[in-house]
């Protein structure tokens, strides 16, 4: 997100399994902000950390919900139109999950919450004592503080983690290993399952297919290429991403965002400078992405 709304927080190491990172907010609004959120793979764990009565609308498809809970769960976001309304602050601890984490950690299936926001005792209300222990915070408090508090909840939650699905742990290493530039064909034989069982499980589990997941990851690293000033022709990105060429991987972006690569960049989304801040620096490993009907 290329804007000072937000502030990119890592976390302690032990929390990598199962937490990206965080954004962090704490500032009132000259004027109301107006999200769009995009595509993505991951879910996430707010903590609006505000003394006021809460204001933020939450619109999926059309339909918009009050923000009346501290705490919420969101799904990743696949085909559906959300946009965020922030009138007069934005005061939040965003944190980011990593692709099994909804499961592991709040033993919610990532499928039953692709596109919603819901409030956390209403997802998982057998986590709400965790949260209540220890987000007690409001916004006069320092930064780090607000950030202890995510640790220490997301290190309780890990405690008692459940055991990660094997073959879905395997599949989402391999496609972020290669940055998703692997064919479902590939994929499966890496893994040793057929095409239907992995679909199957890996939308339950993580809310969203295994190839939409690896066009993210592709779409975001080309993003984080450019955005952070990789002088690599475009053309040679999309190739260097496992695309064939410069043409498909604009398609995909027009089907995400509603515009092209260059006109998206110019935007100045508020998404660039978070969305697209886990770029691996090696980029792909291998251009394997052939398509293969799937």
């Amino acid at each position: 997100m290329n804007s000072p709304a937000f502030e990119y927080v890592d976390v302690p190491e032990a929390l990598k399994p199962f937490v990206s990172h965080y954004l962090f907010a704490n500032r009132a609004l000259e004027r109301p902000l107006d999200l769009k959120v995009l595509p993505a793979n991951r879910a996430f764990f707010t903590n609006s950390f505000s003394k006021n009565s809460h204001g933020s609308i939450y619109t999926v498809d059309g339909r918009s919900t009050l923000r009346d809970s501290r705490w919420r769960l969101g799904g990743p976001v696949f085909d559906q139109q959300v946009s965020v309304h922030e009138p007069t602050e934005i005061r939040i601890l965003f944190c980011v999950l990593k692709a099994t984490a909804l499961y592991r950690l709040f033993g919610v299936n990532g499928q039953d919450l692709t596109g919603k926001n819901v409030c956390l005792s209403k997802a998982a209300p057998q986590q709400l004592p965790q949260a209540e222990i220890c987000f007690t915070a409001n916004e006069s408090a320092d930064r780090e503080i607000l950030v202890a508090e995510g640790n220490a909840f997301f290190a309780g939650l890990a405690k008692n983690a459940q055991k990660g699905n094997h073959l879905i742990e395997d599949a989402v290493d391999i496609l972020e290993q290669y940055n998703g530039a692997i064919s479902i064909i590939k994929l499966c034989k890496k893994t040793g399952a057929s095409k239907k069982k992995l679909n199957g499980h890996f939308k339950k589990i993580v809310g969203v297919t295994p190839k939409f997941y690896a066009k993210i990851l592709q779409v975001n690293w080309i993003i984080g290429q450019l955005k952070h000033g990789d002088s690599t022709t475009l053309s040679q990105l999309a190739l260097k991403a496992g695309y064939y060429d410069q043409a498909h991987f604009s398609k995909d972006i027009q089907a995400f965002f509603q515009q092209s690569p260059k006109a998206f960049l110019r935007s100045k989304h508020v998404d660039l400078a978070t969305y697209f801040c886990e770029r691996n620096k090696s980029g792909p490993l291998l251009a394997l992405n052939i398509p293969d009907k799937d």
